[in-house]
Order: C-alpha cells, then structure tokens, then sequence
C-alpha cells in the first residue's frame, strides 16, 4: 500500500519560501539495511518525505508490504508514539481503502483525533 499526504510548507515573513527543493529529502525503513531496490531484502515498512517548493509542500510516501494491518506516519517531539500525531490508512479485503486523522495516546490502538484535519491522500494498492 502506498499513501501520499500533501502537507503545507512554511512560508518566511518576506513571503518567500524558506526550504529550496532538496533541502528538506530523507526517509526512515525498516528492517534497518533493506532496500525495496533490492528483492533479496525489501523493506517491510518505508516513509520517505521531499519538500515541494512549487506547491510549497511536503509529499510524504508511506509504503508497507503488511497489507492485513493498518499502517501510516505519525508526528511527535518525542521519539516514542505515546502522545503522536498520526494519519493512517489501510485496505479492506474488498480492495476499498480507508484513511484518518487520527490520535496515538500509546502502544494502544489509535483513536481518531478530536481535530480533524482534512488531508489529501493519493493511494494506491498493488
């Protein structure tokens, strides 16, 4: 499953954008040394986000290679999901696809957050 999320960028007092294309690219996989490059050791989870100047955003790519659980990208101060911003999405046996805004308060299920924020997702199921 692979979700994109559009994000806004900061934008300077000035008006003109902070991040130049490249300035703001990196990624997080698991296990650590996969690549899904390389068959012989794909990567069971991969989020990989790059900074859009042209449309001032940051495209985040979630892919995952579990497609019976949910999966998604989470945001916090601190390294631990206790506390997180979350999106997540995953795909009924059905084929239909879901997606939400939603709350990590720990190692528990998430709960959909109390502030919606409406995120376009461009998803794909292969």
């Amino acid at each position: 499953m692979s979700l994109v999320i559009n994000c806004c960028g900061e934008i300077a007092a000035s008006g003109k954008k902070k991040t130049q294309a490249g300035d703001c690219e990196n990624g997080w996989a698991y296990p650590p040394g996969c690549s899904n490059a390389d068959s012989a050791k794909p990567c069971t989870y991969n989020a990989t986000w790059k900074y859009l100047p042209d449309v001032d955003s940051i495209r985040f790519t979630v892919e995952t290679r579990k497609p019976d659980r949910w999966t998604g990208i989470a945001f916090n101060d601190a390294p631990t999901m206790k506390q997180s911003d979350a999106v997540l999405g995953w795909v009924t046996s059905g084929g239909q696809f879901f997606h939400l805004d939603s709350y990590m308060s720990g190692y528990n299920a998430p709960t959909l957050d109390r502030h919606q924020v409406s995120v376009p997702i461009v998803n794909t199921w292969q």
